[in-house]
């Protein structure tokens, strides 16, 4: 009998909801102030030259509003500056703090330890083969996927 498609869905969504709580409950039981979507935009931000809103609202897949509601709260909370693009006066250019960066770089190794107790009842070839197969259900669902860069995809 075929999984239903239904069943799939619900199964992956119940996976993914259970594992960012799984990684929040870890910076939060650490003491660690960022929440797993700060420090994914962060992350981004830290590891983007020049990053703009554009960059992080594309690494999260969420709207260009709402990247910039959260990268007004982070820069609010003195997390991220923001200095004009002197060769574009519309842009803004995001670079992390000191302060953030302590934060992120705590944070990391608690995300990084949650990451690997999430995935540990796998073994390593159904870790690779989940890997391959997740990206072709994103791209499927969403037509932007399709020309994302090899480099956005999920990595073992």
């Amino acid at each position: 009998m075929a999984t239903s498609a239904s069943s799939l869905f619900t199964a992956l969504i119940r996976a993914e909801v259970r594992a960012w709580n799984s990684v929040e409950t870890a910076l939060s039981r650490a003491g660690n102030p960022l929440t797993l979507g700060r420090f994914l935009v962060l992350r981004t931000v830290r590891d983007t030259p020049a990053c703009r809103i554009q960059e992080v609202a594309s690494s999260q897949g969420i709207t260009l509003g709402a990247a910039s509601r959260l990268v007004d709260r982070l820069h609010r909370d003195g997390l991220l500056t923001r200095t004009r693009c002197t060769h574009d006066r519309r842009a803004t250019i995001l670079t992390v703090t000191d302060v953030g960066l302590a934060h992120l770089e705590a944070a990391a190794q608690i995300v990084e330890a949650a990451q690997k107790t999430a995935f540990s009842a796998l073994s390593a070839p159904q870790r690779e083969q989940l890997a391959l197969m997740l990206p072709s259900v994103g791209q499927s669902g969403d037509p932007v996927w399709r020309y994302a860069s090899a480099s956005e995809g999920v990595h073992a």
